[in-house]
């Protein structure tokens, strides 16, 4: 693997981290981190000007409705 493809690995995994984070802070993790919000919004808004960023979001949010798809399609619906 060049340099360059493993530092563009590595900022994809640094992302999807923050992403992941992100997520905590402002949902489970909420109330311990509150006094931090604005903070930890700034830099989501900025990262979100980011094309890779935006990416890796996509890419998240995409894996998670195949799983819900696929979930649904092997699941048996019988109707009333």
């Amino acid at each position: 693997m060049e340099n360059r493809d493993l530092r563009s690995e590595i900022a994809k995994e640094q992302l999807n981290a923050w992403y992941l984070l992100n997520q905590l802070l402002i949902g489970p993790w909420k109330d311990v981190f509150e006094s931090w919000l604005p903070q930890i919004s700034d830099i989501d808004r900025r990262l979100r000007e980011h094309r890779k960023y935006l990416q890796v979001v996509f890419d998240h949010l995409r894996s998670c409705a195949d799983r819900r798809v696929a979930n649904i399609s092997n699941s048996r619906y019988v109707p009333d």
